[in-house]
């Protein structure tokens, strides 16, 4: 079993450079992909679940949310799942049946927040948090 240093979290205090910020950019993307092609959905991309190594890999963790998709690529969700300032605005509303883009959207988050160094939702609560999302 491999020794992981850190979570992205923990990296988001640190200074980093443009080149870094790229790089761990294209590898939660690729991540997304390897993951996507398994017909899988983690539904809960988020910094704390995103483990970097001592040589700077990142590593998706904590697929307790994750769910198969149907061979329609969209899972059954029976509620609502994973960390609101992440949540797409389909699981937030509710909705029967999504896809791969509800990980793409909270990589969007994530990768926001690589950039400026802040959540790109914030409120004081889930309600609030949930209408700046739609």
């Amino acid at each position: 079993m491999e020794l992981v240093g850190s979570s992205l979290r923990s990296w988001l205090t640190r200074p980093s450079s443009e080149d870094q910020t790229r790089a761990y950019m294209r590898q939660l993307l690729d991540a997304a992909k390897k993951l996507h092609s398994t017909r899988t959905l983690h539904r809960d991309i988020k910094p704390e679940n995103v483990l970097v190594t001592p040589g700077g890999m990142l590593k998706i963790c904590d697929f307790g949310c994750a769910t198969p998709m149907n061979a329609a690529g969209t899972p059954y969700p029976k509620r609502r799942v994973g960390t609101m300032q992440y949540c797409s605005p389909e699981q937030l509303m509710g909705s029967k049946c999504y896809g791969p883009a509800v990980d793409m959207w909270a990589l969007g988050c994530v990768m926001a927040e690589l950039l400026t160094g802040q959540p790109l939702f914030e409120a004081d609560t889930e309600e609030d948090l949930s209408l700046i999302h739609i």
